[in-house]
């Protein structure tokens, strides 16, 4: 949008494929009027493609709206875990949950194995990014606000198997593929059940028998 705004010699007349990725986080982040602008500088005889871990209604409605002959298809549905996932949930209280966290990490988690922290917040994921680093257990964190070289670096380097820690936010783990991840844990757990499955969908891929760890803060009494 800025590039059609900013840029007058900027033009999509000769587009011939439009993807929208992750499209699911865009319309829910308000940018549905966004994209429908983006749809109109497009030649009509485009094609159309919306790719999301969950299916929001508003994305199927935006979908049918001026696109010829849609198709919808499902790789699975969004509510269903892998049956090779083995899930266990821990119930601690708030000033606990760091100790879990080593605990996991330095005895449970064997040696070698990839794994990725989800928390709240960049905050978060500095605080545990440097405790980690303290006790020698290398690490890397990707968050929203990040330099894109940066991010590219500290991605690079899990793939790779030069730390085995990355610790992001929901927001920095969009697009985030890690092919056989090992263990994914949620030091914060997600605030509604599509999130809970989309964090799911980077690990138990291809028949791989893997381990998902929510140490959960029970409410107060």
């Amino acid at each position: 949008m800025h590039h059609l705004r900013e840029i007058s010699t900027f033009r999509l007349k000769h587009v011939q494929y439009l993807v929208f990725d992750e499209a699911d986080r865009l319309f829910e982040m308000g940018f549905a009027e966004q994209l429908n602008e983006i749809v109109k500088a497009c030649p009509e005889e485009r094609q159309t493609l919306l790719f999301s871990a969950t299916m929001p209604k508003q994305i199927i409605q935006f979908s049918r709206a001026g696109l010829k002959d849609p198709q919808l298809l499902r790789l699975d549905q969004d509510s269903q875990l892998s049956a090779e996932l083995r899930l266990a949930n821990f119930l601690l209280r708030s000033n606990e949950k760091m100790a879990a966290l080593l605990y996991l990490v330095r005895i449970i988690i064997p040696a070698g194995q990839s794994t990725i922290i989800f928390t709240a917040t960049r905050h978060h994921s500095e605080l545990i990014h440097h405790i980690f680093n303290r006790i020698q257990l290398k690490s890397t964190m990707i968050y929203g606000a990040m330099d894109q070289d940066a991010r590219t670096m500290n991605l690079r380097s899990f793939r790779n198997n030069e730390v085995n820690f990355l610790i992001v936010t929901d927001v920095a783990a969009r697009g985030i593929d890690i092919p056989m991840l090992h263990n994914v844990i949620n030091y914060h757990f997600p605030p509604n059940p599509k999130l809970f499955i989309h964090r799911c969908g980077r690990a138990a891929r291809q028949g791989m028998f893997v381990n998902k760890i929510n140490p959960i803060q029970p409410n107060p009494v």
